[in-house]
């Protein structure tokens, strides 16, 4: 039978231990090694979180506010791409209505009101674009279409206008349709709220609205002037006068040219927005580059320090396993001879 002492087990148990505890240290230290982080924090900060806490507290607000840019910054942008492609396709169709209303040049009246009637339809698209999942020009009615349809509000005209026999009336009858406070346009063509979307959060100390929608001055006026152009498209309008229908689409086109300053300059105001969401965000920036490095100097291991250490550990682990395989080669026989 093999007799092993209690010291003997004793010693293989503390080198045991010893093993283990190296061996932890060195798989800690490797760890910190490969990650730049401190793998005990509450070593490193002497127990006291609250500045870490803290820097972390900010960096989740900061987060937040990365979102809320992002989304302005998406919204501004829809927001310019629809007023451009208004502009572009309003100067257009003036043009091209003057050219018609020309009656030597021989260009059908139908099809400049067919083609202000096309134009019609590109902005209302335009006004019903959605950025994530919310209505852009309808204010604060997020949810639903800033305005109805190119079909609805040329069926409510020409209900307006019947029976009318000069183009002039007929300018005036359009005018008070989208002019008048309750009338036509409040009732049916603005499908959106009054009140403007709120102010959205981008920084501890600023917000931003971007309050334009399809119920402001400027694009009404594109609107109706496009819009009054689209109903010479109908040959019995004016009991089929076609001086009179020539002299609309002239008039719509002047209209248009003069409305279209309009819309330039909501696209100048959300470009001022556009450059105030950039600052914000470059802003921000700045600060989570301070926050990241403040993290850093408390969570960061010193890659030299924890590298030195990490050899220093692996040196007392060979030396533990040196002596631990000299333990093992001792006996009796060879402490007698």
């Amino acid at each position: 039978m093999t007799w092993i002492s209690t010291a003997t087990l004793a010693r293989s148990f503390v080198l045991s231990q010893q093993n283990k505890a190296l061996s932890a240290q060195i798989g800690q230290l490797s760890q910190e090694l490969g990650t730049g982080q401190v793998a005990d924090i509450g070593r490193k900060t002497g127990g006291d979180y609250a500045p870490l806490a803290q820097i972390r507290h900010e960096l989740g607000v900061l987060n937040g506010f990365d979102t809320a840019t992002q989304e302005a910054t998406l919204r501004a942008g829809l927001v310019q791409n629809s007023l451009t492609q208004i502009g572009d396709t309003a100067d257009q169709l003036a043009g091209d209505l003057l050219i018609a209303s020309n009656l030597e040049k021989n260009v059908p009246i139908e099809t400049a009101g067919l083609q202000a009637r096309n134009t019609l339809e590109q902005i209302v698209s335009a006004l019903n674009v959605t950025g994530a999942g919310q209505s852009l020009f309808a204010g604060a009615a997020t949810d639903q279409p800033a305005i109805a349809s190119a079909d609805t509000l040329l069926t409510a005209l020409k209900a307006e206008v019947a029976g009318l026999t000069t183009a002039n009336d007929v300018l005036d009858a359009v005018d008070a349709w989208f002019d008048v406070p309750g009338g036509g346009y409040d009732t049916v063509g603005y499908l959106g709220a009054d009140t403007p979307v709120g102010a959205v959060r981008l920084s501890q100390t600023q917000s931003m609205a971007l309050s334009v929608s399809a119920n402001d001055t400027g694009i009404r006026e594109v609107l109706k002037s496009v819009a009054a152009a689209a109903l010479a498209e109908d040959p019995n309008l004016m009991s089929g006068d076609l001086t009179e229908r020539s002299a609309l689409i002239a008039a719509s086109a002047n209209r248009v040219l003069n409305a279209t300053p309009h819309v330039t300059a909501l696209s100048g105001e959300v470009g001022v927005a556009q450059n105030k969401i950039e600052t914000i965000q470059a802003e921000n920036a700045t600060k989570r580059y301070a926050l990241e490095l403040a993290q850093n100097d408390i969570t960061g291991a010193d890659p030299y320090d924890t590298a030195t250490r990490l050899q220093a550990v692996e040196t007392q682990l060979q030396t533990h396993y040196t002596i631990t395989a000299r333990l093992s080669a001792l006996s009796l026989v060879d402490y007698l001879r």
